[in-house]
């Protein structure tokens, strides 16, 4: 019930003050966290002292104060996106403690990942994947027929150019799907040669996935057609793909675990 509620409080956040709706990282993260901690069922047994508690209380209360303040000044928010880590930390400290934080890296894991938009990642980090996304768009497009060139992560066809940005690029989709790889790994215990391979199989499947829906902006940014481009850029057409992302990856990735590969 706790954990419902600060989702909740997250969602609200995201959507009032954020001023974006929620994405498959925001759903899918409370979702595999509140599974995983499901499946614990009776072993989650209190086991804090009065530190861990009040220090759990001091960061879920000075969270929920930077969310309250945020709506009347959303500049001062610079924190306010690792609301799912702080507080997730702040109720492990209440219930568990300090010492039994290590047996919940799963769920840490994925509060974390839900924690980094892409607002905040490194251009270390963020760079070298544009740059990919951009490799593999111009190898498609030149491969199907079409005369292009590429600087940097800009494209350049006949009638118009598309650059990579952070917000296209396989960043957000790679985050979503490892949040998922996470819960699926654990629930399965999946040894480390298995994480490996589904976690490099995951990460070429969203390359291609993703590119194939860049080339198909380029496309229509080519044929002049906008009213195309919006909606497979920022409409339901990205959401399809986001979609199909994870069905697929996270469809393959469980018959794997399922096969014992």
């Amino acid at each position: 019930m706790a954990l419902a509620c600060l989702a909740n409080l997250h969602f609200y956040y995201v959507w009032k003050v954020a001023n974006y709706v929620p994405s498959l990282i925001d759903l899918s993260g409370w979702l595999c966290t509140g599974f995983l901690l499901w499946k614990r069922g009776s072993s989650i047994k209190i086991r804090s002292n009065f530190i861990s508690t009040i220090l759990g209380l001091l960061l879920i209360i000075w969270m929920v104060i930077r969310h309250t303040l945020s709506q009347a000044n959303p500049a001062m928010d610079a924190l306010s996106y690792t609301f799912p880590i702080v507080v997730f930390v702040g109720s492990l400290l209440i219930v568990v403690g300090f010492k039994q934080l290590i047996n919940y890296k799963s769920e840490l894991a994925i509060m974390s990942l839900m924690s980094v938009p892409t607002l905040f990642v490194s251009t270390t980090v963020l760079s070298p994947i544009a740059h990919i996304d951009a490799r593999l768009m111009n190898f498609i497009l030149h491969y199907i027929g079409f005369n292009v060139s590429r600087q940097n992560t800009t494209i350049l066809l006949s009638k118009g150019a598309v650059e990579v940005m952070g917000g296209c690029s396989s960043v957000i989709p790679l985050v979503t799907v490892f949040a998922l790889l996470v819960m699926l790994t654990s629930l399965y215990a999946a040894k480390r040669k298995q994480q490996i391979l589904i976690y490099s199989i995951a990460t070429v499947a969203v390359f291609m996935i993703n590119s194939v829906r860049l080339c198909l902006l380029a496309l229509l940014v080519n044929s002049g057609n906008d009213i195309g481009f919006e909606y497979w850029h920022s409409g339901g057409g990205a959401a399809i793909f986001s979609n199909i992302i994870v069905v697929l990856v996270g469809g393959m990735s469980y018959k794997l675990l399922e096969d014992g590969l």
